[in-house]
């Protein structure tokens, strides 16, 4: 369907491989870019916003952050040039490390949340800029 809107009835979504950038629309045996965040606004509405949960293919997910109420959307930033290694350690260690924290909260606290998978975010930067910018904050 985000293929046929942005390039027209004729086209359609393909997979060029597993990675979670591998989304591409096929018009006319042509393969055209596919703004997958533009077909989830127009799917859902503005609020929604496009984020995933992994680097497969089909990690994507569609979330409206206003309706969380109480939930963390925890967020690994990931230098661009390493997104397409594998980062999968990192995500589970990441995500180890949310889930003790999680469970302090229940064990220590009477608050009450969600936390959502960790989702690998690509800066638009190198890895050592990438660290730079996590210490200086």
């Amino acid at each position: 369907m985000a293929a046929a809107k942005q390039w027209g009835a004729g086209a359609r979504a393909v997979t060029l491989g597993d990675h979670l950038y591998d989304w591409r629309a096929t018009v006319d045996g042509e393969l055209r870019g596919l703004d997958l965040q533009r077909a989830v606004r127009e799917e859902h509405c503005t609020e929604w916003d496009l984020v995933h949960i992994g680097l497969g293919k089909d990690d994507w997910r569609a979330l409206n952050l206003f309706t969380l109420g109480k939930a963390v959307v925890p967020v690994m930033l990931v230098a661009s040039d390493l997104l397409f290694t594998d980062v999968k350690e990192g995500i589970a260690n990441f995500s180890s490390a949310l889930e003790r924290v999680y469970n302090w909260y229940v064990r220590e606290t009477t608050q009450t949340f969600r936390m959502f998978a960790a989702s690998p975010r690509a800066e638009h930067a190198r890895r050592g800029e990438v660290e730079r910018a996590i210490h200086c904050k």
